[in-house]
Formats: C-alpha cells, sequence, structure tokens
C-alpha cells in the first residue's frame, strides 16, 4: 500500500498522517478502504485544528452530524418509493447509497474523536457485506428489506445518541465505539443490499469529502 494509490485530494488531506500508515498494507483490505480510513483521519484533524471547543463539544456536534446524515438518508428512501403522492418519486436507489456512504463517514469521522480505529470498523463492515455482494439475491432486495436496514441503522444511531449522553469516561467511549462500529456495518450492508459495491460508493464519498476539505482550508465547510 502506497501513497500513490490515493486520489490527489485525499492524500494532500491526509499529509499529516504518520510515515507507518503509508507502507502498512493492513491499515485496511482494499485500497478503497484504505482511502477511506485515510480521509477519515484527515478530515477529524481538519475539524480540530479549526474547532476550539473542548473535546467533548467536539464530539456531541459529530454525534449530530451523524444524526443528520441519518434523517438525510432516510429521506432519500422516501423520495425513492414515491411514498408522497404530492412529490411522487424524487430519488434513486443509488441516492440513498450515497446518503449510506455519508452515514458511514459520519460514523468513522465521529468513532476516531473517541478513540475508535476507522481500518477496523471498515474491515468489520467488509466482511459483513461480503456474503450480500457475492450473493445471487443482491440489488434484488423488497422495500421491506430496505425498510429494516434503515431502521437498524436508524436505531444504531440513537444508540449513539443516548450512549454519549452517559457521563465522559472509558465506558463512555467504549460504548461510543461499540456502536458507531454497528453504523459503519449496517450502513454498508444496506448499500451493499442496495445492490452497489460499499468499496466504490465509499471511495466517491471520500473523494467529494476532500474536496470540499481543500476547498475550504480556513475552516470547516462540510454540508
Amino acid at each position: 500500500m502506497t501513497e500513490e494509490l490515493l486520489n490527489e485530494d485525499i492524500r494532500v488531506l491526509t499529509d499529516a498522517l504518520p510515515a507507518w500508515m503509508w507502507s502498512d498494507a493492513s491499515i485496511a483490505p482494499t485500497p478503497e478502504l484504505f482511502e477511506v480510513a485515510a480521509a477519515v483521519l484527515g478530515m477529524a484533524a481538519w475539524l480540530d485544528r479549526h474547532d476550539d471547543r473542548p473535546a467533548h463539544a467536539r464530539q456531541g456536534l459529530r454525534v449530530l452530524k451523524l444524526a443528520e446524515e441519518t434523517g438525510e438518508t432516510v429521506a432519500a428512501w422516501i423520495g425513492a418509493t414515491g411514498q408522497n403522492p404530492r412529490k411522487g418519486i424524487t430519488a434513486r436507489a443509488i441516492d440513498v447509497a450515497r446518503e449510506l456512504a455519508d452515514v458511514t463517514f459520519s460514523a468513522l469521522t465521529a468513532l476516531v474523536s473517541v478513540g475508535g480505529d476507522a481500518a477496523e470498523a471498515l474491515t468489520d463492515a467488509l466482511m459483513s457485506w461480503g456474503w450480500i455482494v457475492a450473493g445471487e439475491d443482491a440489488g434484488f432486495v423488497s422495500a421491506d428489506e430496505v425498510n429494516e436496514w434503515l431502521l437498524r441503522v436508524t436505531r444504531d444511531a440513537g444508540e449513539v445518541c443516548a450512549a454519549f449522553l452517559l457521563d465522559p469516561g472509558p465506558d463512555r467511549d467504549q460504548r461510543l465505539i461499540d456502536h458507531l462500529n454497528d453504523v459503519v456495518v449496517d450502513a454498508c450492508n444496506g448499500i451493499a443490499q442496495l445492490g452497489f459495491d460499499p468499496n466504490e460508493v465509499l471511495s466517491g464519498t471520500a473523494r467529494v469529502v476532500a474536496g470540499r476539505v481543500l476547498s475550504h482550508p480556513t475552516g470547516p465547510h462540510t454540508s
């Protein structure tokens, strides 16, 4: 695994990462997920440089960002189903998959902020979604099945919020890490269930986020 594998924007964004990361192939199981893990670490560091609030306040905002992205995913799915007869169909399956990638990225950014390991979470997710991508029924799921996956992600995000409200300490941080890992796994599984390769969708999101960061170097602007 070398630095040359990364998109240029992400390579610049992650310039301050430790040298060992560029030579350790075990940091993530695929080149795309290495790119995502590197971008997450770069994003978290960039946010920290431009935010002088106490660590607990920064973490709280990142948990709220996860809640925001979860709501946007649900909104995209409702638009894809045409549930609202006044609006009709306003989104596609790929839009839902990209929103799930945003959920994943937000969860990973919050995860590293409380001492979690983004690459480890992505590895767990890959092991989970592999059987979905390899299955004959990938991409041919019912609306009820998508509903179930999105309800799981929404539940996971709610549990992250509940864990954050506990008194700060090692127990709270470990609960946060566990629930954020669940968000990553279930969101990636949702992308796979919709018939898309999470490697590709997540990598695309990492590049978009890196471009936004580099276009606003003086302060955070990720919405």
